[in-house]
């Protein structure tokens, strides 16, 4: 009875180290401390992304055109909004903004984990009234700085 006893709690004991293991991986690589996943390595792209685009575009003079290297995340979308899109997500209420969106559902509509960041006018496909909706790519992107707003030329 003794060695039946000793092994039950061998067994519980073995079970509960790996348990315990099994959470620590699971848990270590949800919150990837090294930003050595993947998904971590686009959310800051993403963000750089955002905020090297916000720097360049408050940087132009009117009138200016220039050219911005639009390089990561590959395969997410290049959003932007006007103050009264109904689409603007929800933490930035009344708003002019860019936004890097890992999903686009919509034309207008930012899924997924999303990085914007508020400008000074809009931002427009050249031409129109038409917000821009663009699909990541290496790309060079040619901007211009008009008085109302910053156009993009497709």
């Amino acid at each position: 009875m003794d060695k039946r006893g000793d092994l039950l709690e061998t067994i519980i004991g073995t079970m509960a180290g790996l348990i315990v293991i099994i959470l620590l991986i699971v848990g270590f690589v949800k919150l990837d401390p090294f930003g050595c996943m993947p998904e971590t390595q686009k959310k800051n792209q993403a963000t750089s992304e955002v905020n090297k685009l916000e720097v360049f575009l408050s940087g132009l003079n009117v009138n200016e055109n220039k050219i911005f290297p639009l390089e990561s995340p590959k395969d997410w979308w290049l959003l932007s909004y006007g103050s009264q899109d109904s689409e603007i997500p929800p933490e930035y209420p009344s708003s002019t903004m860019i936004c890097i969106c890992e999903k686009s559902d919509y034309v207008t509509n930012c899924g997924g984990i999303h990085f914007c960041k508020k400008i000074a006018k809009p931002f427009l496909i050249k031409g129109g009234t038409v917000n821009v909706y663009l699909k990541i790519e290496i790309k060079n992107l040619n901007i211009t700085n008009q008085d109302k707003s910053y156009e993009l030329i497709i």
